[in-house]
């Protein structure tokens, strides 16, 4: 019994570690995908195509 036990937890140990390897992997997709079409459209005029609150988070995003 404990046998089984410890083998259940070992497997959850390994499917929580997978999905937060992916979800990691998301994040970080999302994050660089979102610094390139920011970059598009500062090279495209930026305020133009997205209204006044691009300049604000580009601001934020360059000044990290």
């Amino acid at each position: 019994m404990p046998m089984a036990i410890d083998s259940i937890f070992s497997l959850w140990q390994f499917v929580s570690t997978a999905v937060s390897l992916l979800m990691l992997g998301v994040w970080i997709t999302g994050f660089v995908l979102s610094l390139w079409i920011m970059r598009w459209y500062a090279g495209a005029g930026g305020c133009l195509a997205l209204g006044t609150g691009l300049p604000a988070i580009s601001t934020l995003v360059y000044g990290i």
